[in-house]
This record gives C-alpha cells, sequence and structure tokens, in this order.
C-alpha cells in the first residue's frame, strides 16, 4: 500500500514514475505468494497508468 500511495503522490506532483516489482525468492510460499503480490503491483500500475518491471533477485538472496 505504501509504495501505490507514493507512486500515486509522485504521479501527481509530475513526476514520471516506474514501478519495479522484485521477486526475491523462489518457491511456492501459500502463505505469501509472489505470483499474486506480482497481480496486485499490476493492478495498482494499471490504474494509475504507469509501466511495471519485473526483476527476479532470487540468486543473489
Amino acid at each position: 500500500v505504501d509504495s501505490s500511495v507514493s507512486a500515486y503522490l509522485l504521479q501527481q506532483k509530475g513526476f514520471q514514475v516506474e514501478c519495479v516489482f522484485m521477486k526475491n525468492w523462489e518457491g511456492n510460499d501459500e502463505s505469501c505468494s509472489s505470483e499474486e503480490d506480482y497481480k496486485d503491483a499490476l493492478a495498482v500500475c494499471d490504474h494509475l497508468g504507469i509501466p511495471l518491471r519485473s526483476v527476479n533477485f532470487s540468486n543473489e538472496y
């Protein structure tokens, strides 16, 4: 929620906003699904009309 509000406020102030979705681990964790998180981020970006880029950092973690 914080990043969504920040993106909205920055956009309203005239900044060019882009979003990055960070996947930091692999595997299926039922309590924290990265697929669901990505869908939520995509919905916010679609609503605000801003691009979303996905980056996988699971090897680094």
